[in-house]
């Protein structure tokens, strides 16, 4: 994907969009060939998931945007004037199993926590202790990662995923970070059947590698209640109100 291509891309959608006589924020989408050639597949009318990675190498507010020409006012710029920078990648966090060809889970979000790394922009609509049911789309989070090259903005949204913590789920996360560190997405040889391909190969081995222990730990934590004014064990922590604090659910129980 070079600048010629994208460029003739960017082109083709303006043109796409003033022949219909379109008003409004929208997505014009292509396949791309191994020989280069491009062909369209669809028009979205309507801002899409990946919104993030424009809004990122552009610096615009697409929403924003839309706003501003749903009330009738204009755009203060033209075509010329965007200027993208940098890449960006986005990795949809799903609440699904890779390892049953992605079906959708559901579970309670026993605890959460998201990196707040440079660079790195994290759309989300779960917290802790949130329900997550089969009645809704099972996406739980974008993460986006922005860098110079498209190289170090794949390790920065890898040491995202990393840092990223949703207990409580079945997640996709693994399989993304997999994904990001394979060979075919380091150089971009990546098709409309890699992630099929792929994935009948993938293993899920993370689980395996956490200490019996701490799992334990962990359950004990959940399926205990907290005691009124309990305090750490000795040694430990103490209590202090810190609401993520699992010591006082905890009591004197330890490793």
């Amino acid at each position: 994907m070079d600048d010629v291509i994208r460029k003739a891309m960017w082109a083709d959608a303006c043109r796409l969009a003033e022949r219909v006589d379109y008003r409004g924020a929208g997505t014009v989408e292509f396949l791309l060939s191994p020989d280069g050639k491009y062909y369209f597949l669809e028009m979205n009318t309507r801002l899409q998931v990946e919104h993030p990675v424009t809004e990122l190498v552009t610096g615009l507010d697409l929403v924003h945007l839309q706003l501003r020409v749903a009330a009738g006012e204009g755009i203060p710029f033209d075509q010329d004037s965007v200027r993208p920078r940098g890449a960006a990648i986005e990795a949809r966090l799903y609440a699904e199993n890779p390892s049953s060809e992605f079906l959708p889970t559901s579970g309670r979000v026993l605890e959460l926590f998201w990196p707040h790394h440079p660079g790195v922009r994290i759309d989300s609509g779960i917290a802790r202790g949130q329900e997550v049911g089969v009645h809704y789309d099972p996406l739980l989070a974008k993460i986006n990662a922005w860098c110079v090259t498209r190289e170090s903005a794949r390790t920065r949204l890898i040491a995202a995923l990393k840092d990223t913590s949703v207990v409580g789920l079945i997640t996709n996360q693994g399989f993304l970070i997999d994904l990001l560190e394979s060979d075919a997405f380091k150089t971009g040889e990546t098709y409309t059947h890699t992630t099929e391909d792929w994935v009948s190969q993938w293993q899920d081995g993370r689980n395996e590698q956490v200490p019996f222990a701490t799992l334990i730990a962990a359950a004990v934590a959940i399926t205990t209640p907290a005691r009124p004014g309990g305090n750490g064990p000795v040694g430990g922590p103490p209590a202090g109100g810190d609401p993520y604090n699992p010591w006082p659910r905890v009591g004197s129980w330890r490793v």
